[in-house]
């Protein structure tokens, strides 16, 4: 009847479940979720040799709120810490139960849900903002080495309720107009650059308010760096690499365009100087640039 099992029912179940499946397919990978952070420990030490990967669900909301946002709050939250902390928990309790072979993921995973709370300011988040939350969150994943996330759209309509859609797109396409594609699209291609690339560490001053990912590239395509600017301020980035760069590839910046619907796009101003790169990211926006 699509109710929720109780957690003791649901965690006593996972043996049994486990072993008939794999019976059938010992190569299948099982993985459980539970809506209680504080039960994760008792499932990884109780029931961790019979599944493979812990499905975590994550819906930005400011302040740890479920449909709240707040514009501030987000920009002073470079770090994500409560999600961070969960990581950490996870490691800790799969390395002390001996169970190592376990994978962290966001299965569900998103910008806040439609219906913000009151209070949220703004009160409606254009499509363009979400896409830059949405980014947050996939530099969030690959900084933090997460096995794998599914972006979910979560756009049921609520009851009784007129919603213009239009200003809650959550996908990248419209399913009822082929010509509109969204700003997370546009946003998201940027991470195709880094696909299966190494992160490298960097000394980012997250008083700026900044998030930055380096990405050594793939198959000798020379390094990425991904900026999310959440400050008031444009900001220039001064970016010393490890190897000599000869030239900048390509640098573009994305920010709210002229409607709801739209991203701006414009390149990047990036100077090489004496082995530096010195690049300028305009305030709230995302940009990449690749550089060989």
């Amino acid at each position: 009847m699509n109710n929720h099992i109780p957690i003791d029912d649901y965690i006593e179940l996972i043996p049994a479940y486990s072993e008939a499946i794999k019976t059938v397919h010992p190569d299948a990978k099982l993985i459980p979720n539970i809506m209680r952070w504080n039960i994760v420990h008792r499932l990884i030490r109780d029931t961790g040799q019979y599944w493979d990967v812990y499905d975590q669900h994550w819906y930005y909301g400011s302040d740890g709120q479920w449909a709240y946002f707040n514009m501030n709050s987000w920009r002073n939250e470079v770090e994500s810490s409560v999600q961070a902390e969960r990581i950490s928990d996870f490691n800790r309790w799969k390395n002390q139960y001996g169970m190592n072979h376990l994978e962290f993921s966001y299965l569900e995973w998103n910008g806040p849900p439609p219906e913000l709370k009151v209070g949220s300011n703004p009160a409606e988040l254009d499509n363009a903002m979400l896409g830059l939350i949405q980014a947050d969150q996939l530099m969030f994943f690959a900084k933090n080495n997460v096995h794998m996330a599914t972006a979910w759209p979560m756009t049921w309509q609520p009851t009784g309720q007129d919603v213009d859609w239009n200003a809650y797109n959550r996908n990248l396409l419209d399913r009822d107009d082929s010509n509109w594609l969204s700003p997370s699209a546009t946003i998201f291609k940027a991470f195709s650059y880094v696909q299966e690339g190494e992160i490298l560490e960097n000394n980012n001053d997250v008083d700026l308010g900044l998030r930055v990912l380096t990405v050594k590239r793939a198959n000798g395509q020379g390094y990425a760096i991904l900026v999310l600017n959440k400050s008031k301020n444009d900001q220039t980035l001064e970016i010393e690499f490890p190897i000599n760069v000869q030239r900048v590839i390509e640098g573009i910046n994305f920010s709210e365009g002229t409607n709801a619907s739209e991203v701006e796009i414009k390149p990047i101003p990036s100077e090489l100087k004496d082995g530096k790169l010195y690049s300028t990211f305009e305030e709230t926006s995302f940009g990449y640039i690749l550089v060989e």
